[in-house]
This record gives structure tokens, C-alpha cells and sequence, in this order.
């Protein structure tokens, strides 16, 4: 189950789970691990936090997968579902309040308005999103793709985003859901990726909470109980398999 977090009034939170959300996954292409997708709609966009990873669904399939950049701790990501209700072309990025305070404490001049060119944070892409002030964009900083670095929208790099704005309709269907740990079966094989909890949300035993996925997803097979300990001391977010019917070697 993924764990969802609602924005409440002036910006309370409050924490819920997610019943709907399945924690298996699928395999995507890859040369050595496979990239483990948490299976939370059949058909839309679907944004993991922890893992920084954006997919779109299509009956039930993955269509395309992007890396990402997400809002740090102090300026989180939207947890929830969303609808796509903007598509716009060199948008131009009104200011908030809230990142003109940041910008005048820190001594930096204050932007009101940025119009598109390539000083623009948005790039040549905006898609709005149904929550007010979230949006999936491009970026004049592809260094930070992969990282907790933004003010809480979800940034792409530019050909990814290109690409994303093509696939996606306005009405569209999305979430944004936060799991750290991933548990799939990938060709009958039992992997396991697990991220660090960068907004401290995971109050589950984590051990306990793999052991329980793994056997809800993979009740004939047996968990190498030391690698599973040792993946969830290092939260690297590399999906490593974690049944015990081959020599796993060193940990890498």
C-alpha cells in the first residue's frame, strides 16, 4: 500500500493509506535490474516520490517512464490523485508569494513575472494540475532531475517533458503516491527496491512490512532475510532480487 498525504486547510497535512494501491510491480527494459512500478492506476500518469520516477499507464501497462525532480522536504510534492486540467506551450511562470518571501530573505531579487525564453524554471512545457499551484514542467536546471529540488512540482528533463506533453490529454487521470519500498515478482523472480523516507512519512516496520508484500506476491518463494537488511539500511533505490534460490554474492 502506498502512503497518501493530504493537503488540508493553510497547508496542515494529514496522513492516510491507501487500500486501492497495490505494491507490485512490473519490469521495464533495463541492462541489469529492472525499474519496479508501484501499480496504482491502470490508466493515467502516476508519480512515485521516493522514487522520483513518473510512468504512464496504459490498460494496465507501462507506456513510457521518466526520471524526475521532486519538491524537498521543506517544499514537498502533492501526495494524492490529480486530474490534468492545463496544456500550455512556453507558459510563462507567475511568481508565488510563497517563492518571493524565499527570494527576499535570501537576498536574491524578487521575480514577480518570468516570460518564456530560457531563463524560464518552467521550460517550453506546463502541465497544470487539478491541485492549485502543482504542475509537471520542464526545467532550466537538468542538473536537479533525480534530486528533491524543487518548490513542489514535479520537473522533467526537456526532451522527456517533449515527450510526456504528447502522450497526455487534458482530463487525464493521475497520482501522486509516496512508497519507498517496492516488493514485485519480475519473471518469477522476487525484487525488491527500497528508497530513502525523505519526507519521514513511513511510520511501517519496514522488514516486516517486505516480508509481509513478499508473501502476498511470492508465497512459494524464500526471502534472503540478511540482503533485505541490508537493502533497507542502504535505501540506495536499486532494485535488487531478494529470493534465495540463487548465490545473491556480495552486496552491490
Amino acid at each position: 500500500m502506498g502512503l497518501q498525504r493530504i493537503r488540508g486547510d493553510r497547508g496542515r497535512h494529514r496522513i492516510l493509506i491507501l487500500a486501492g494501491l497495490a505494491v507490485c510491480g512490473a519490469a521495464l527494459a533495463a541492462a541489469d535490474a529492472p525499474r519496479l512500478v508501484p501499480r496504482a492506476l491502470a490508466d493515467g500518469v502516476v508519480l512515485n516520490i521516493p522514487q522520483r520516477m513518473l510512468f504512464v499507464m496504459r490498460e494496465g501497462d507501462v507506456a513510457a517512464q521518466y526520471p524526475v525532480a521532486v519538491g524537498t522536504r521543506s517544499w514537498p510534492t502533492y501526495i494524492g490523485p490529480f486530474t490534468i486540467v492545463v496544456k500550455e506551450t512556453d507558459p510563462v511562470w507567475d511568481v508565488p508569494v510563497s517563492i518571493q518571501d524565499e527570494q527576499r530573505q535570501q537576498g536574491k531579487p524578487v521575480l514577480t513575472r518570468v516570460l518564456p525564453g530560457p531563463t524560464n524554471p518552467l521550460g517550453t512545457y506546463w502541465l497544470g494540475l487539478s491541485e492549485p499551484g502543482y504542475g509537471i514542467h520542464g526545467t532550466n536546471a537538468p542538473a536537479s532531475i533525480g534530486k528533491f529540488a524543487t518548490h513542489g512540482c514535479i520537473r522533467m528533463r526537456a526532451d522527456d517533458i517533449e515527450d510526456l506533453f504528447a502522450r497526455v490529454e487534458v482530463g487525464m487521470p493521475g497520482v501522486s503516491i509516496y512508497e519507498p519500498l517496492i516488493v514485485a515478482v519480475v519473471k518469477r523472480e522476487l525484487w525488491l527496491e527500497a528508497h530513502r523516507d525523505v519526507y519521514g512519512l513511513d511510520t511501517r516496520e519496514a522488514f516486516a512490512y517486505v516480508l509481509e508484500q513478499a508473501q502476498r506476491v511470492a508465497p512459494a518463494l524464500t526471502v534472503h532475510h540478511d540482503l533485505v537488511r541490508r537493502m533497507l539500511r542502504a535505501r540506495d533505490g536499486r532494485a535488487r532480487r531478494i529470493d534465495i534460490a540463487r548465490d545473491h554474492g556480495i552486496f552491490r
